[in-house]
């Protein structure tokens, strides 16, 4: 028997939603707090690894936490948990090679009417290749002279590391 027309809406909505998740290189999840069972949403990033999606228990996906991580994890879920904001937390994990992958996690408990979490439904954002970039302006050589602070507001700078050797200033960068 075919499903009604809100059903066959509803289901064409979920996986519109699922691929617009799994397009911005998310994972969304869902996890009940009581069980302790995990259920992936969306197919889980190469980046983590086959053996990743396998993972259909809390606990086994906190194996995979990097130690020195799980602590500051704990506590954001703890917070949560308590009715003190949102889950939000930026870690590393484990993927099939035991290389770290950086994970930025945010997540919203579903409560029953006594305010006890039930689930919490959830995404994991590869950030990675934002840590490489913010790695990398960390480690680039500073000049004093900012061409934020020195130009017209509005204007866009490129900068770079010729203009700065040659003693150049933000009026004597190139805009564009």
């Amino acid at each position: 028997m075919a499903g009604s027309g809100n059903e066959d809406n509803a289901e064409m909505e979920h996986r519109r939603l699922v691929e617009a998740i799994g397009a911005a290189g998310d994972v969304a999840y869902a996890w009940d707090v009581r069980s302790g069972s995990l259920d992936w949403l969306a197919p889980v990033p190469d980046a983590l690894g086959g053996q990743f999606a396998a993972l259909h228990t809390a606990d086994g996906f906190a194996a995979r936490i990097f130690p020195e991580d799980a602590t500051l994890r704990a506590e954001a879920l703890a917070r949560h948990l308590s009715g003190a904001g949102a889950y939000e937390c930026e870690y590393r994990i484990r993927d099939d090679h035991d290389d770290p992958v950086w994970v930025h996690d945010r997540g919203i408990a579903r409560r029953d009417a006594a305010g006890q979490p039930l689930s919490i439904a959830g995404v994991l954002r590869l950030t990675g290749a934002r840590k490489a970039r913010e790695a990398q302006l960390d480690t680039s050589p500073t000049t004093t002279s900012s061409p934020a602070t020195t130009t017209a507001p509005g204007s866009r700078i490129r900068w770079s590391r010729r203009w700065a050797s040659r003693g150049a200033t933000a009026s004597r960068a190139r805009t564009w």
